[in-house]
């Protein structure tokens, strides 16, 4: 995962510069990012559990006081097991050999926003710590798969490892995360905490682009069965990065 996450942050930071490059020689005292008052941020995910994209999330700041903000803050993220090794089935399609549920966290938190340092006139760079918890909703989805039985009929069920039938070169694909499995999904319930530094840079008037990045740990009220052969887990922990932009009110 790493090996794919460094690429990312890499491209990332390049693409902000690159955004936020004219906001460093236009930006005048009465456009400083510091001067907002609320803020409404919309976020990509990258994290240690994750895939490509690990999820999506929204944050919606108020100030409170000089340099400090509290912020309501949800997220939807994948999370994936560390031993999931996606493969190509007999047809051409994907699927994960020993996969047996999904699992995708909803998280919604409620937090504070710090201003550790604010930029100078000439300057677009501000530097925000954040810290946050809150409930944590888990969605067990079930892994289906297309198989071909003893009766040389297709059928799409869960992955069973019991089940001689759905040995891997039987398999023609997964139904994926939003296929059948989704109406079989089970919820659970639990709470996570996350601790970040955001640095944030001036895009154009009243919008910001940044990134934020830090510890995230969610624990639920059961362990969740994700592979034939993994781990089980109750308690996720992972680093994260998160590309947002932002639209703030004065």
């Amino acid at each position: 995962m790493k090996k794919q996450l460094f690429p990312q942050i890499f491209l990332l930071g390049v693409a902000i510069l690159l955004f936020s490059f004219p906001a460093f020689a236009q930006k005048t005292e009465d456009q400083a990012i510091e001067n907002y008052a609320t803020e409404t941020a919309l976020g990509l995910n990258f994290n240690t559990m994750g895939g490509l994209i690990g999820g999506v999330n929204v944050k919606i700041a108020k100030r409170i006081k000089p340099l400090q903000y509290r912020n309501l803050f949800f997220e939807l993220v994948n999370i994936k097991h560390p031993k999931e090794d996606t493969r190509i089935a007999i047809n051409g399609d994907n699927f994960t050999p020993g996969k047996i549920n999904y699992l995708v966290l909803l998280r919604t938190h409620y937090g504070r926003e710090f201003t550790l340092f604010r930029p100078e006139a000439e300057q677009g760079v501000q530097v925000n710590f954040l810290a946050s918890g809150g409930l944590t909703t888990a969605f067990e989805i079930p892994y289906f798969v297309e198989y071909e039985n003893s009766s040389k009929n297709l059928v799409l069920a869960q992955y069973d490892p019991a089940n001689s039938d759905m040995a891997y070169n039987k398999i023609n694909r997964s139904a994926g995360i939003l296929g059948e499995g989704l109406s079989s999904a089970k919820i659970l319930f639990g709470a996570s905490a996350k601790a970040s530094v955001a640095f944030r840079f001036n895009a154009f008037r009243n919008t910001t682009l940044g990134l934020e990045g830090g510890l995230m740990v969610d624990v639920l009220q059961r362990k969740v069965v994700m592979m034939e052969t993994g781990d089980d887990r109750q308690i996720y922990q992972t680093f994260f990065i998160t590309l947002f932009y932002g639209i703030m009110g004065r």
